[in-house]
């Protein structure tokens, strides 16, 4: 290299002398044509030789030969799925690099001291680990983006629709789904929902369905719904309800019959002696309505007691408890039937205390009957209450 540059400068200093020695010479034309004088225009700034030494002396290349690992792209493939909403993108494979070691030879370029890269010659290159290919899926389905669900998911019945074998209206119904029931989805074929109810499995037109981000009070609806439809005779009464506060508080309040407000006054108590002592509630409610007609009874309102508790038909009146106020009859009740009459001995129920089962037969309001009231009718009162109060749910 440094051969190189005195070759340079060398050719540079002969070319700028031979400018200037000639500057001053005159050309003539051939003797044959008119006598003419050409005169070379000299330069106009002064051309400073140390200058130019100076910035080729000040100009190099270097060169390096290095081996080092390099990272290698994967690729990105795109495919259609007709099960994922419109334009959702799903990656159904991760991409991940490759690596390679190459041998090259870098060029950096120094000026006034300072280097920078110009060039490389990658000279070899050997693959140490290929790259995985990315893959991602792009939805297609209208229906499926229309309602912002996936497969898996669930969606609800806007009235009671059938279930068919096949995606067409004249298909054979399997069985008919009820307003406001939930269906799972397995897939979408053309404007029919293949979906999953109980342990059937068919087609609904998608017109007849909702999702919770197109109609989010359908969750709710359903929820009501299912409960409504376990309402019956042999239900069991030993478990919650399953009834929120707020539907506590619709259910016991305006009813006509509660002239003193009483029930309407204790749905909180109703529902938390529920989450207490893990019995149905409205079981509680309707026991008390039908002992106490709805708190007008007299041992219902001189004694605070609403369910006759204790009283015997020789002598209810004064054989019945006294309570301080209708909420310690309610728990006292409550707990009498979770230790003694809805669970089998040696359950344990709240606080740690552990059940009797002294007088159980089963876990309904039939079995309550048994050793509960001597009215063999009893039961079928009670139910009928309840059904009532349950069906307040839908008002």
């Amino acid at each position: 290299m440094k051969i190189k540059n005195a070759v340079v400068i060398v050719i540079c200093i002969i070319f700028v002398i031979t400018i200037t020695a000639s500057a001053s010479k005159i050309f003539a034309s051939n003797s044959d044509t008119q006598d003419m004088q050409v005169q070379i225009e000299s330069n106009s700034q002064k051309i400073e030789i140390e200058d130019i030494i100076k910035d080729n002396i000040k100009t190099q290349e270097v060169k390096e030969l290095v081996t080092e690992n390099r990272k290698i792209d994967f690729k990105t493939t795109y495919q259609e799925n007709e099960n994922l909403p419109k334009d959702e993108q799903q990656i159904v494979q991760e991409g991940i690099y490759g690596n390679k070691i190459v041998t090259v030879v870098k060029t950096y370029e120094r000026v006034q001291g300072r280097q920078t890269f110009k060039e490389e010659n990658i000279l070899n290159t050997t693959v140490t680990k290929n790259p995985v290919e990315q893959i991602i899926e792009v939805g297609t389905s209208e229906i499926l983006g229309k309602f912002r669900v996936h497969l898996g998911d669930t969606m609800y019945t806007i009235a009671d629709i059938p279930l068919r074998d096949a995606a067409n209206q004249n298909a054979n119904i399997i069985c008919t789904i009820g307003k406001y029931l939930d269906v799972k989805i397995i897939g979408v074929e053309g404007n029919y929902i293949h979906v999953q109810y109980l342990e059937n499995i068919g087609y609904v037109d998608s017109n007849m369905l909702v999702s919770e981000f197109t109609n989010p009070e359908y969750v709710q609806k359903c929820i009501m719904q299912k409960t409504l439809n376990e309402v019956n005779f042999d239900m069991d009464v030993s478990k919650p309800s399953g009834l929120t506060l707020e539907q506590f508080k619709q259910i016991l309040s305006n009813n006509p019959k509660d002239i003193n407000k009483i029930f309407e006054n204790n749905a909180q108590v109703f529902y938390y002696v529920e989450q207490k002592y893990n019995i149905n509630g409205l079981l509680l409610a309707a026991m008390g309505i039908h002992e106490s007609a709805w708190g007008t009874s007299k041992i219902s309102k001189d004694k605070q007691n609403l369910f006759g508790y204790g009283a015997y038909d020789h002598d209810a009146y004064n054989s019945a408890f006294t309570f301080n106020g209708y909420q310690e009859g309610i728990e006292t009740v409550a707990r009498a039937l979770a230790k003694n009459y809805l669970n089998p001995p040696g359950t344990i129920i709240y606080g740690g205390e552990t059940a009797t089962g002294q007088y159980y037969n089963g876990t309904t309001i039939k079995s309550i009957n048994i050793r509960y009231a001597t009215d063999e009718n009893w039961a079928n009162a009670v139910f009928n209450i309840m059904e009532g109060l349950y069906g307040k749910l839908q008002q």
